[in-house]
């Protein structure tokens, strides 16, 4: 086996000859573009003498010159699209070669000419799907440590259902004649309201969701609503199936209404792409996102309470070190793939750590 140094300088040796190809490449292909003067000089001028140069003898001076420098024209702005300048190595050149592989190989005329350009887009869209899958999974894992920052989560997990937060922000609800705010986030599939714990407390509290699936958007007219008798603009409601209740919602202005109008249609169109193109992530998968990200969440509360406890007394620190993780809050365990249940009643929440901790040395040593 190589050694870790073979291995490394193996590497470096594959990137570096990567990139000097890709240089190449590109560099090769500007020299074909350059025969234009060949093309144009002399080629030119063996087809006005037809009496000195026959068609063979074309065909022996030049080849297929012409073709290659028609074909180089469109491949060269394509290889162009592909390569990274700055990074050679790490261009991705493979796709590029291979569509020009294909095309200039088949005449427009022929039979397989519309086959292979259905193939091609079916090339590109599963690319496109792939990439899309990508970009789907680091969100999921976004969201996933979001909803570990907010208090009081309920119900299912965020990323069941959900996969891209759309748009955000801070409403009035209207609700009993009165204004109360809150923070509403706009996830495909599913709506979720939440308030600010208190002035002191800047932390998100969650108040309920809105399944989008089964959900109405209605636009208010100005002044249809009123709270204390006076009449309220810029508003719209959500029709909530589960509790059979409209949820009526009031912004600052017209722009920031039209924005959110904008977006529940963006919604339905994601959803809608969604299904056409049968893109879907398992359940599985998005609740093993969960569990890694709650994962991460209790090494990071570790990490920060051994902190706090640095320069304790090393017996104190090894007591602490093996009831830290049964007695630490936590607030999201998966059962099974897609039922999460809550393992830290009320109560236990709010001991503080000084009363656990002390309240535990105090007893073991007693």
């Amino acid at each position: 086996m190589l050694s870790e140094k073979m291995k490394g300088m193996s590497l470096i040796s594959h990137r570096t000859i990567k990139g000097f190809m890709e240089s190449n490449k590109l560099k090769a292909s500007k020299i074909e573009i350059n025969n234009e003067m060949i093309n144009a000089g002399y080629v030119m001028e063996v087809d006005a003498e037809t009496r000195l140069f026959t068609p063979e003898d074309k065909q022996i001076l030049f080849s297929n010159i012409e073709e290659l420098y028609f074909f180089h024209q469109v491949f060269l702005a394509d290889l162009q699209k592909a390569v990274n300048m700055e990074w050679m190595e790490k261009s991705v050149v493979g796709p590029v070669f291979l569509k020009h592989e294909l095309i200039k190989h088949t005449m427009v005329d022929h039979p397989d000419f519309s086959q292979l350009l259905e193939a091609q887009a079916c090339m590109q869209n599963v690319a496109s799907l792939i990439n899309e899958r990508k970009r789907r999974l680091e969100n999921i894992n976004k969201l996933a440590m979001w909803q570990l920052s907010i208090s009081n989560w309920k119900d299912e997990d965020l990323v069941i259902k959900s996969s891209m937060l759309l748009q955000k922000g801070t409403l009035n609800k209207i609700s009993n004649n009165k204004f109360i705010k809150c923070s509403l986030y706009l996830f495909d599939h599913q709506l979720i309201v939440l308030r600010q714990e208190s002035q002191k407390k800047p932390a998100l509290l969650y108040l309920h969701r809105i399944d989008l699936d089964q959900a109405k958007i209605e636009d208010l007219a100005d002044g249809s609503v009123t709270v204390n008798n006076e009449t309220v603009n810029n508003i719209f409601r959500v029709w909530c199936e589960k509790r059979q209740k409209w949820y009526t919602f009031s912004v600052l202005n017209t722009d920031l209404k039209l924005l959110w109008k904008s977006a529940f249609i963006e919604e339905r169109r994601v959803v809608n792409e969604e299904i056409q193109k049968g893109f879907v992530v398992s359940t599985e998968v998005r609740a093993a996102a969960m569990e890694n990200a709650y994962n991460q969440y209790i090494a990071e509360r570790k990490k920060i309470r051994l902190k706090s406890v640095s320069t304790a007394h090393p017996t104190e620190l090894e007591t602490f070190k093996t009831f830290t993780y049964a007695t630490m809050v936590e607030p999201f365990i998966h059962v099974g793939t897609d039922q999460v249940v809550r393992r830290a009643n009320k109560k236990d929440r709010s001991k503080s750590f000084r009363h656990s901790l002390h309240g535990f040395i105090f007893e073991k040593l007693s």
